[in-house]
């Protein structure tokens, strides 16, 4: 894909008028030959920081898997303890995304705090904090 393709965008990450900028580049996908994955020598799993965090009411959790397989997304409190399963089962290789919305399996809404989010394949494990404001 040629440079021309990518989008900068530059933004305040907090909306206020401090001087904290972050750029992103989005590099639209207009293809599966546009994919590129780990190779299965250096295969990682990226869970990415999920948007926007901290959060409230809602968040969008994002991954990429270097291989087709068993995964699951979980949510944990800061004690370690299994609060929501947001998936398990079958995944193709690739970028997957999902929504979260504050909630534990039962479908109570989650006291504000610290979380984490697990995603598990069969070999790979790799977490990211959440933080659910008031």
């Amino acid at each position: 894909m040629d440079e021309s393709a990518n989008v900068f965008v530059t933004a305040n990450s907090w909306g206020d008028d401090s001087n904290d900028f972050t750029t992103l580049r989005y590099s639209p996908v207009t293809s599966a030959v546009d994919l590129e994955l780990p190779s299965e020598a250096g295969a990682r799993l990226v869970v990415h920081a999920p948007w926007p965090n901290p959060f409230n009411p809602s968040t969008t959790i994002s991954y990429e898997m270097p291989s087709a397989g068993e995964v699951q997304v979980a949510i944990f409190d800061v004690g370690g303890r299994l609060v929501r399963t947001l998936f398990d089962g079958q995944q193709d290789a690739g970028f997957n995304s999902m929504p979260f919305d504050g909630r534990d399996d039962a479908g109570s809404r989650l006291a504000f705090g610290i979380y984490h989010v697990q995603v598990t394949t069969e070999d790979l494990s790799a977490t990211q904090k959440l933080v659910l404001l008031k």
